[in-house]
């Protein structure tokens, strides 16, 4: 892995607020965004807003532009999605650079989210659709989901998706293994506070495999493994796993409170104060992901 092209200051500009997931989000960017650059006619899957896609196909935002803009904070109040917000500002103005390659196909089954896609320019289509039903593969060379794990059945999923993709199709993905949930003490939900740091994400990973047992599946199915990484180490889930998560939606109240030349003076000295931290949780990450690593990255072909 390349450390010098990995976007560590760009995602702790992107997502201050929640500077514990920046070092998940800058290195799933390389691996994923290197096969997308040099894929043709992709779907992706679960796309949300788009920003994460957006970046890894060589997108570039405005310093001052982060995650925390279009939110409802409303939904907190019943466990739900606080992202799950249509836009509230004209995102398109704050864009420096459009990606290097448009997708074909964003598929999300939340219309609020693709909206704030449409402003990125993103793809040439998009349709909301539950992923769980049937969609149309045609003129699909690359599947693509950071979101396998969200479908009720993954392996028959695929298994459908083989029948009606081209021969020489990928498929793109990333799920977690065992180890995920041996680092990430929250899933456990043993206590009021554990429950209260995992915010509900237990109730939605409803998949993980092993790689050893994943192959396995795969091939009986007709799909060869392209390529193979581990990823996230130890370190890097269990800082994600506490994070700022619980207390999130007051921080972003509090900073949407500000005027924009505070705000952004704040999150300047922010940022600049976390990249001390953030850059040896990354040497962290490029010497133990590969052997630790609790994710799985994987390249499918039929």
């Amino acid at each position: 892995m390349d450390l010098k092209s990995i976007k560590l200051k760009e995602y702790a500009n992107m997502e201050w607020l929640r500077s514990e997931v920046v070092v998940w989000h800058a290195v799933a960017d390389q691996l994923i965004g290197n096969y997308l650059i040099n894929s043709d006619n992709i779907l992706e899957i679960a796309t949300g807003n788009g920003f994460f896609t957006f970046m890894s196909l060589g997108g570039k935002f405005n310093e001052k532009f982060d995650h925390y803009y279009s939110v409802d904070l409303d939904k907190r109040k019943n466990d739900g999605d606080i992202y799950d917000s249509f836009p509230k500002i004209q995102i398109n103005k704050f864009i420096k650079q459009y990606p290097l390659k448009k997708l074909e196909v964003a598929l999300d089954h939340k219309q609020s989210t693709l909206d704030q896609v449409k402003l990125l320019n993103l793809s040439n289509n998009y349709i909301c659709q539950d992923a769980n039903t049937n969609f149309s593969l045609e003129n699909i060379d690359t599947i693509y989901t950071n979101s396998i794990y969200w479908l009720k059945n993954p392996l028959i999923q695929l298994e459908r998706w083989y029948g009606r993709l081209n021969n020489g199709a990928k498929i793109i993905l990333v799920f977690p293994n065992s180890d995920f949930f041996n680092y990430c003490r929250s899933y456990k939900k043993e206590s009021k506070m554990w429950k209260l740091l995992n915010r509900g994400r237990a109730d939605t990973l409803m998949w993980s495999m092993d790689f050893i047992d994943f192959e396995k599946k795969i091939n009986t199915m007709g799909y060869h493994v392209v390529d193979y990484k581990r990823y996230l180490s130890k370190l890097t889930l269990q800082i994600d796993d506490i994070g700022l998560r619980p207390i999130s939606p007051q921080l972003i109240k509090m900073a949407n409170s500000l005027k924009p030349d505070l705000r952004f003076e704040i999150k300047q000295e922010w940022v600049e104060t976390m990249m001390i931290i953030l850059t040896e949780l990354l040497d962290n990450e490029i010497q133990n992901g590969p052997k630790e690593g609790g994710y799985n990255f994987v390249v499918l072909e039929k």
